[in-house]
């Protein structure tokens, strides 16, 4: 199992970085801290040396109770006073690292990962003290942001100013411009009643015209009154037709055995990480055969028949209109028994034009066939109007 090399943070300076197996900080010299975190970054590199993995696997380092200095596993005096080790002096906690940030700290109780699924992530460690850095960078980063933008609003003001002062004639047309603006889009809503003077009716109506007429067309079946009827044999469809067997080989994946693996990282008390390993099932690939049925499509042939047989078909469109309330449909250009015409759509309109203005207004509205009757021409109505020239039509309902 493979060896690494931790840190740990000063408490004392805020130093950050520190190597794990020194029990004094480097800057401030202060003693490694009893409830010290051991951790280990993403790029911490395997213990070679088979000195310092013999350092690694010596034990837990321990913290005199006379001074409070820290002291290696193998020291049986304190490395700072010269105290023996006594039962009172207390050991480093070893155990499994605990996951933080997808890396891995030494806790004090030794807690860790709780499965193999929680171990098995590549440790990516961000020491303490960088996220802090990192939001106070963005916050100075935002404040010249705010000033930058605020230098820039000054130099718009000023040249908006100047410009207003150099030429304003042009600022009072622009002013212009802009209440008009805003006067369009706060044109009343309020309906307004415009006298108008019913002036004309219009109407236009559309039909087809179709003719019973001899048409040629095939089928699986004849329909009544069908001549020249000729037929064939035709494909209707496919059966699937059992045909044997055939060979498939295909892929199953299977339990070979198990494997070792390195599932997570044990804090050893002492600023070091040995691997933790875990167990797990190895599979692999399988190629297998297998008997599958074969089908073939099997052609079913009926009788398929060509034949002639009368039907309405239309042979154009038609459309006529006018002025006044006499209407009529249009006349197809045939006649008799075979012809036939088919109404489609009628539109009914009046238009209705403006009274007492120099510039009268006309409109044309389209309506339905009892109110359009209702009106006559020369009727005079009130036609409403609101501020934006939205129409809503005669105000005086026709029955």
């Amino acid at each position: 199992m493979a060896i690494r090399e931790g840190k740990w943070d000063c408490s004392a300076c805020g130093t950050i970085g520190v190597r794990g197996p020194d029990t004094r900080c480097m800057a401030c010299g202060a003693p490694r801290p009893a409830n010290v975190h051991f951790y280990l970054s993403a790029n911490a590199p395997v213990v070679a040396d088979a000195a310092a993995i013999a350092r690694a696997k010596a034990g837990v380092d321990w913290r005199c109770s006379s001074c409070e200095a820290s002291n290696k596993a193998w020291d049986t005096h304190c490395s700072a006073c010269g105290n023996p080790r006594e039962g009172t002096d207390t050991g480093y906690q070893a155990g499994d690292a605990a996951r933080v940030d997808g890396g891995y700290r030494a806790s004090i109780d030794g807690s860790g990962p709780t499965s193999d699924e929680d171990s098995d992530i590549e440790v990516t460690w961000r020491p303490r003290g960088q996220g802090r850095a990192l939001r106070w960078a963005m916050l100075a980063a935002a404040f010249l942001m705010a000033t930058f933008c605020s230098g820039l609003a000054g130099v718009f003001f000023f040249y908006e100013s100047y410009d207003a002062y150099a030429d304003a004639p042009v600022v009072e047309q622009a002013l212009q411009r802009r209440a008009a603006l805003l006067a369009e889009d706060r044109c009343s809503k309020r309906i307004a009643r415009v006298p108008v003077e019913v002036t004309e009716h219009r109407w236009q109506r559309k039909s087809h015209w179709d003719q019973y007429i001899w048409v040629s067309d095939s089928g699986w079946s004849t329909p009544g009154g069908a001549r020249n009827v000729s037929s064939r044999r035709k494909i209707h469809h496919y059966d699937k037709v059992f045909d044997g067997y055939d060979q498939e080989t295909y892929y199953e994946t299977e339990t070979v055995g198990s494997e070792s693996y390195v599932c997570g990282q044990r804090s050893l008390g002492n600023g070091y990480f040995e691997d933790k390993m875990c167990t797990r099932s190895k599979t692999e690939r399988v190629r297998k055969t297998r008997q599958v049925e074969r089908y073939r499509d099997e052609p079913v042939y009926q009788t398929w028949y060509d034949y002639e047989v009368q039907r309405w078909i239309t042979q154009g469109s038609l459309a006529s209109e006018g002025v006044g309330t006499e209407r009529h449909w249009p006349t197809p250009p045939k006649s008799g028994s075979d012809v036939r015409r088919v109404d489609d759509a009628e539109a009914l309109q009046a238009v209705i034009v403006e009274q007492q203005t120099d510039e009268p207004r006309n409109w044309t509205l389209p309506l339905q066939e009892g109110p359009w009757l209702a009106l006559t021409d020369g009727d005079l109505r009130d036609f409403g109007v609101d501020g934006c020239d939205q129409t809503y039509g005669l105000l005086k309902e026709v029955e």
